[in-house]
């Protein structure tokens, strides 16, 4: 068994490491939800207008999720500071408080990203598809341009369709 003054030290980088990894986590979230935000309202500003876009639920869902994942985020912060006072009180007490609260928050936060990046990826995906099924559909195909039609010959005059030529007349030479 590892002596309890060692593993004690060993604990502080493990720590470290946790506090890291979660202060990331928190970062990249609010970025990622930032980002999914905007690239969707330009896309829906260049490509899918709302009035003729399809799946506008999906997108609709996928704001919904990022809002609620930017909120559980925010609250995360300030839930974070209590359970953290309230375990410095606590410090020399039987129990440890509950971080059941700021355990829901941090989940939700994480979860909803990927939710909404899958809604808002399935109508941006769904609306792509309209707009180059529209845009084909609006293309000259090979009949039109004449390429893999069957090709007719010119058609000749026959002598029934000719015109008289006013030619003069020939004079022979002698």
């Amino acid at each position: 068994m590892r002596d309890p003054a060692i593993a004690e030290l060993d604990l502080g980088p493990i720590n470290q490491a946790h506090a890291d990894n979660e202060a990331s986590r928190d970062a990249f979230l609010a970025v990622a939800h930032t980002a999914l935000f905007a690239a969707s309202i330009a896309f829906v500003a260049d490509v899918a207008p709302v009035q003729t876009a399809v799946w506008k639920p999906a997108l609709l869902l996928g704001w919904l999720l990022s809002v609620i994942g930017l909120f559980a985020l925010t609250a995360s912060y300030a839930i974070a500071r209590r359970v953290n006072d309230e375990a410095r009180k606590a410090l020399y007490k039987k129990d440890a408080p509950s971080s059941r609260s700021l355990d829901v928050a941090n989940t939700i936060a994480l979860w909803s990203f990927p939710l909404a990046l899958l809604c808002v990826f399935g109508f941006a995906t769904s609306n792509v598809v309209k707009t180059m099924t529209n845009e084909n559909e609006a293309l000259p195909t090979r009949e039109d341009k004449g390429i893999g039609a069957p090709q007719r010959a010119p058609e000749r005059p026959t002598p029934e369709r000719e015109k008289p030529v006013d030619t003069p007349p020939l004079v022979e030479q002698k």
